[in-house]
Order: C-alpha cells, then sequence, then structure tokens
C-alpha cells in the first residue's frame, strides 16, 4: 500500500466566466520512504496538486478524484475539523519563500511550538525543549538562543532551516515541499537539498519535493513526475528518466538545461522549447504540447494520448513515445 495515493485528481474553479480546470484527471504516488520530484513549467499544475492534497484550494476549486488517500484514509471523505488535525502532523508543507510565511510578530520558538502543542498535546515547556532540538538537527547553530529570535534576526537560509524545522516538529509521514531552495543562493541550496535527503533516511518520511530544477532532482529524488498543462506526462524512477525520456516534453525539458563543455573546442547552444504553456481557457485539442512539439503529426491534435508503459516502472502520455525513446538512445 503506497503512503500516498492519487487517482483521477480534477479541480475546477468557478469564475465569472465558467468552470475552468486546473488539474485534468491527476496519477501520483508516493511510497514511505521515497523522495519523488514533480517537475514542470510555472503554470504547470504542480503547486495545484499538492495544495489538493492538503485540500488548502482557493474556496471557487473544487477537487474531486477516483482516489485520494493516505495511509488508505480518504482525504476528501474528512470533515474541514479532521482535516486541520492531519495537516503540520501527518502531513507539513514547506513554502518556497519563508519570509512571507513566518509570522514577522512572533518569536521562530513560539511558531515551531504551537503545532506540538495543539496536535500532540505538549506544554509549552515541553514543546520549546523538543523546538530546540530539532532546530539543531536541521544545522541551526545555538538554537537555544534561536528559539527568542524573530524571523528577520535569521539568514535566508537559517529561516529556510526553520521552516524545515517546522514541517519536521512532529515526525509527519509525508513532507511537501514546494521549491525550497528558491532565492537562495547555489551554497546554501546544496545545504538545504544535503540536510531533505538526510532528514528522510533518519526520520524515513516521504518527500514530494516540487521544483522545475532537473539538477535538483537528478541530486535528491529516487522517482520523477512530469507535469505540463495540468496533466501528468511521464512519470519514472530518475536513473530511466534521464537516460530514456520517453516524452517530447521531459526531453526538451533537458536540453534546456546549461552544461559546461566537455572537451576543449566543443560547442553547443542552449535550447529552449519554443512557444509557451497554455493559458488554462485556451488549452489545445488533443494533445495539448503539440503546437510546441517536433514530433507532433495530425493524431496529436485530434486525439489525447493514453497513458503507457514503454518500460517497466516508467509510463508517458504520448503517442510517439517509442520514437522518441529511440532517438534519445541514439
Amino acid at each position: 500500500m503506497a503512503l500516498l495515493e492519487m487517482k483521477s485528481l480534477t479541480v475546477d474553479f468557478r469564475t465569472l466566466d465558467g468552470a475552468l480546470r486546473a488539474l485534468h484527471g491527476a496519477d501520483l504516488t508516493v511510497e514511505t520512504g521515497e523522495i519523488v520530484g514533480l517537475v514542470g513549467e510555472s503554470g504547470c499544475g504542480k503547486s495545484q496538486t499538492c495544495l489538493s492534497i492538503t485540500r488548502l484550494v482557493h474556496p471557487s476549486g473544487l477537487i474531486r478524484a477516483e482516489r485520494l488517500t493516505l495511509e488508505d484514509v480518504s482525504l476528501l471523505e474528512l470533515s474541514e475539523r479532521e482535516m486541520r488535525g492531519i495537516r503540520g502532523n501527518r502531513i507539513s508543507m514547506i513554502f518556497q519563500e519563508p519570509m512571507t510565511s513566518l509570522n514577522p510578530c512572533i518569536t521562530i520558538g513560539e511558531q515551531l511550538s504551537e503545532p506540538l502543542v495543539l496536535h500532540r498535546g505538549l506544554s509549552w515547556h515541553s514543546a520549546r525543549d523538543r523546538v530546540i532540538e530539532v532546530l539543531g538537527k536541521v544545522g541551526i547553530p545555538d538554537p537555544s538562543r534561536r528559539v527568542r529570535e524573530y524571523p528577520h534576526q535569521l539568514s535566508g537560509g537559517m529561516r529556510q532551516r526553520a521552516m524545515i524545522a517546522m514541517a519536521l516538529v512532529c515526525q509527519p509521514r509525508l513532507l511537501i515541499a514546494d521549491e525550497p531552495t528558491t532565492a537562495l543562493d547555489v551554497t546554501v541550496q546544496a545545504q538545504i537539498l544535503t540536510l531533505m535527503k538526510r532528514l528522510r533516511d533518519e526520520t524515513h518520511a516521504a518527500v514530494l519535493l516540487i521544483t522545475h530544477n532537473l539538477g535538483v532532482v537528478a541530486q535528491v529524488c529516487d522517482r520523477v513526475t512530469v507535469m505540463y498543462a495540468g496533466r501528468m506526462i511521464e512519470s519514472a524512477p530518475v536513473g530511466p528518466l534521464f537516460a530514456r525520456p520517453a516524452h517530447p516534453y521531459t526531453k526538451g525539458l533537458m536540453r534546456s538545461v546549461p552544461r559546461l563543455r566537455i572537451r576543449s573546442g566543443e560547442e553547443r547552444r542552449l535550447e529552449a522549447i519554443p512557444g509557451t504553456v497554455p493559458n488554462p481557457w485556451e488549452v489545445p485539442s488533443g494533445c495539448p504540447f503539440h503546437p510546441r512539439c517536433g514530433f507532433a503529426e495530425g493524431i496529436c491534435q485530434r486525439e489525447l494520448p493514453e497513458t503507457t508503459e514503454p518500460m517497466d516502472g516508467h509510463t508517458v502520455a504520448c503517442h510517439f513515445a517509442a520514437r522518441v525513446i529511440e532517438e534519445a538512445v541514439a
């Protein structure tokens, strides 16, 4: 049994112009102790997927799914009060900008102690001791002093570590990290990613990592799912996906990553995927990627591709996946 199982998740938003579909039948599983990367361009639906798991979408949103479970408990059938007992306790979330997520008027110690008081019933004194312990584990120096400080007194890297500590303080089963290294310098990014991987190994929590950075995926993830225009279009273990991408969009993402020249005199222009992610109101017919795809033919404009499994554990939604794989191998 998977820790998190999502099947045919759709999210519609009510607007003055009618219903707007943000997610189209998304499927995703996360196993215990696994780090799964969720990648794609801005606006493809990554954050909405994670907000749907925690039921934090905008009030105008309607979440529907054939299955959305955490440890076989249906999240969509829980009351709002029961869901509040899940958030911050069994599911925790790390947001990409800690200065907008941490309350500037409350000390770090108070903010991190609150989940323990609410979910675990600890006294504020006992919660404070636990917070100091967790801050030390995430690499914040002199944690007994830091608990008395406010967010603006911490550096960007330490604020992000404090957010990770807040997410881990109740020892969640699933940790959702939404672009946790955005706006951090490269050295701090590496430290945060190493920290997340070490904490996963120590706590056996699963991690769902939202990112657009394929370098981050290669460094820390076990498996990766690629999204485009609100759909899950490819999913595979990291090694096979990088070695043999089966979707033209995945292949394009990999070619757009800057690389060092391997041999003297070797030159390679940075390739870009033509066009942009479609407007949610004007998603193309058939395969939504076909206007930007070099493999597209007539069938791509007419028919939405079904999800197939060309290799063991590697799923893709593309009419010409076999051709894409052949070209990647060649």
